[in-house]
């Protein structure tokens, strides 16, 4: 089996060209053996996060990645974000150890409200403890940038099988039941070398974005909207 050198979707030898993204080829395309990455502890403050990062990085000889994990609840309007620190598997024992050592070096209280845990499960998103003031700021410019690139993108796709208006009008599209039926993300190419996936999980009632912002070929950013259908 191979993968598509843009958006590693796994191809066919028939495929003429990735199912996904379109990019032609002719046969030959370059096997993708990604990291396995694991997550080694989440922080709910950037500067805490950033700093554990920075001082891992100067303890281990493996990268070190922080990634990033939007949370958005549409019925109820909230909104969080997490932070978690990754390394590969194989460097996991030992990142975890260098970093129980860092907190318990660390004299600023702050750094030792965390401890180090697993991922949380997001499937059931826990109310906003931030202001009234703070949500009313933030609420409208998270939700309608993700918003957006759901239905903005997603809906192009959805429509590119159909022959025009009244095709799309006497089928009633549903953005959320065609993202349900896909089993594989939709992918997009950004400029950059940079991408995103696209899936939903019917379940739980979620949607997920994810992102690679900077063209590393690491998808670094996860955004879950829960979509209240």
């Amino acid at each position: 089996m191979s993968n598509c050198s843009h958006c590693c979707h796994e191809l066919t030898t028939s495929d003429h060209q990735c199912p996904h993204c379109g990019e032609p080829h002719a046969g030959e395309t370059t096997p993708v053996s990604p990291t396995i990455e694991e997550p080694i502890a989440h922080f709910t403050n950037i500067a805490e996060a950033g700093y554990f990062h920075s001082e891992l990085e100067g303890h281990l000889d493996c990268e070190v990645h922080l990634k990033t994990q939007d949370h958005f609840d549409a019925p109820s309007a909230s909104w969080r974000t997490d932070y978690i620190l990754t390394v590969p598997a194989t460097h996991a024992d030992r990142a975890t150890a260098v970093l129980k050592q860092l907190v318990s070096n660390t004299d600023n209280f702050e750094f030792h409200d965390f401890g180090i845990e697993s991922v949380p499960d997001c499937s059931v998103l826990p109310d906003v403890t931030q202001p009234q003031d703070s949500r009313i700021h933030w609420t409208p410019i998270v939700l309608t940038l993700a918003a957006g690139t759901f239905v903005v993108w997603a809906t192009n796709q959805v429509q590119f099988g159909l022959r025009g208006p009244a095709d799309r009008d006497a089928n009633g599209i549903s953005l959320w039941d065609t993202l349900t039926e896909n089993k594989d993300p939709w992918v997009q190419r950004l400029p950059g070398g940079r991408r995103r996936e696209i899936s939903a999980s019917p379940d739980q009632d979620i949607a997920i974005l994810r992102e690679d912002t900077d063209g590393d070929g690491i998808l670094d950013r996860v955004s879950r909207i829960r979509s209240g259908q």
